[in-house]
């Protein structure tokens, strides 16, 4: 979900401290209800930045209400998000931060994922998928800098896709994991995965359709 900030204080204007893991106030008649889970792309229009993170919808005011009220929905990050949280708050604050920039869209999805350690291939999940990389959910953390062979499950397909991939980066808290950096050796293997995750693309944005169609129309 795209979500538009004109300047870094309109992020500070709108984010809720909370007593969890903080937040932000959506504004706009919006359509998710409250426990479902988002990935917010918060978009500084005017520093032209965009930070990517997931949260869980915890109310919504729907249009109509009170005076003064206005429609929208409070956002509550994910504990899995505190880091980047913390990076766009240093961010809004006005902090010098380094910035890796993301040329591809992660997907919120979970595909099986061998990966090879030491002698053995260790079998586990991810929790997003690009075409250039994945987040692996796993406590048995591979060094970073460790390029290891890969077998990805296509969802419909007889055999896996077989490709390598770089541990870019590392998480303890949980969910725990790796981000991997995939390394195509040809052509053939990285329309694979493009073909992959435009089917991934495909189905998610089905699923949210099926959704809306499901839902008894608004009073």
């Amino acid at each position: 979900m795209l979500v538009p900030l004109r300047h870094r204080q309109s992020f500070l204007d709108q984010y809720i401290p909370g007593d969890g893991h903080g937040g932000l106030v959506v504004p706009g008649a919006l359509r998710y209800r409250p426990g479902e889970t988002l990935d917010l792309e918060l978009n500084f229009l005017q520093e032209q930045r965009t930070f990517r993170l997931r949260g869980l919808v915890r109310w919504r005011d729907e249009p109509g209400g009170p005076p003064g009220q206005f429609p929208g929905m409070g956002v509550e990050f994910l504990e899995s998000e505190r880091d980047t949280r913390d990076l766009v708050l240093d961010f809004a604050h006005g902090k010098d931060i380094a910035f890796t920039e993301r040329s591809d869209h992660r997907f919120p999805v979970s595909l099986q994922i061998a990966y090879r350690s030491d002698s053995a291939f260790i079998t586990d999940w991810t929790d997003d998928v690009s075409q250039g990389g994945a987040f692996i959910v796993t406590d048995r953390l591979v060094p970073l800098g460790t390029i290891m062979p890969l077998k990805v499950d296509v969802p419909g397909a007889l055999l896996p896709l077989r490709l390598r991939g770089v541990v870019c980066w590392t998480r303890r808290a949980q969910p725990a994991g790796m981000g991997v950096k995939f390394l195509f050796e040809s052509e053939r293997q990285k329309k694979k995965m493009a073909a992959l995750v435009a089917q991934l693309k495909s189905e998610i944005i089905q699923q949210v359709k099926d959704r809306i169609r499901s839902r008894p129309p608004e009073a």
